[in-house]
């Protein structure tokens, strides 16, 4: 896995919101993330699941044997945990607030996922947060910059936060190669560009090398994309997958 300090255009010891639309890896970012930042920074980080959108692929569902003590999830209680809407423990609210930790914040990829965003805004905006926004053009409503670009300004419309940076994690799961994650690349950079906001890295997973044109790369280990979750969603393909 990529060292953090090679590939992240901030401080790891921050705040971190990843939003994106439907679908485009941002939970699995996010875990990784947090793994990472442990083990570089060897301090605490939470994890604030505000997705509402994915039943099978949210943090909040991460299986016991990948937990540890310096790891917390944020998450509606038990209960409540598939409600459309989060209803989070007040210590969310703190723990972004306070500062003592890493906190990476997991957002919902639609209009209402940054509308609850929105309701968290004056708690994030005055801390020094980063807000990346999670691109994968394979999904079929952000194939093109313009695409991307128009969802970008409805994520910060709604949430009343600014964009600070931009994430390629361009895949087809077990069909992902090179040329799929380069021609996503190319977008986040047009993007980036259009937009005057820096593209922070390219996702990849599995035994995918990328030529030295595609760094900065960050190496995602598969939490949720396994076998179990993705046949549980009726998108697994058991007889090629191999991850």
């Amino acid at each position: 896995m990529s060292q953090l300090s090679s590939v992240l255009p901030f401080d790891e010891t921050g705040l971190t919101v990843l939003t994106g639309g439907l679908g485009c890896g941002k939970t699995e970012i996010a875990v990784n993330l947090a793994f990472s930042i442990f083990r570089l920074k060897n301090r605490p980080v939470s994890i604030i699941d505000l997705d509402n959108i994915k039943p099978y692929l949210k943090a909040r569902n991460l299986d016991d044997k990948y937990r540890i003590s310096d790891i917390r999830i944020i998450a509606p209680e038990a209960g409540y945990s598939d409600a459309d809407l989060p209803i989070l423990p007040p210590e969310a609210r703190s723990v972004i607030k306070s500062g003592n930790s890493s906190v990476i914040v997991d957002v919902g990829g639609d209009e209402a996922g940054a509308r609850i965003l929105g309701g968290y805004a004056e708690d994030i905006s005055p801390r020094d947060y980063n807000l990346f926004f999670v691109i994968n053009i394979s999904r079929p409503y952000l194939k093109h910059t313009a695409a991307v670009i128009n969802m970008i300004s409805e994520v910060e419309n709604q949430s009343g936060l600014k964009v600070t940076g931009l994430i390629n994690n361009t895949h087809l799961m077990w069909d992902t190669d090179e040329k799929i994650i380069e021609n996503g690349r190319r977008v986040a950079m047009e993007t980036a560009l259009e937009l005057g906001v820096p593209f922070a890295f390219t996702c990849v997973h599995g035994g995918i090398d990328l030529k030295p044109t595609l760094e900065p790369v960050f190496k995602l280990d598969l939490y949720f994309l396994n076998r179990d979750t993705l046949q549980a969603a009726n998108l697994a393909r058991p007889k090629k997958f191999s991850v």
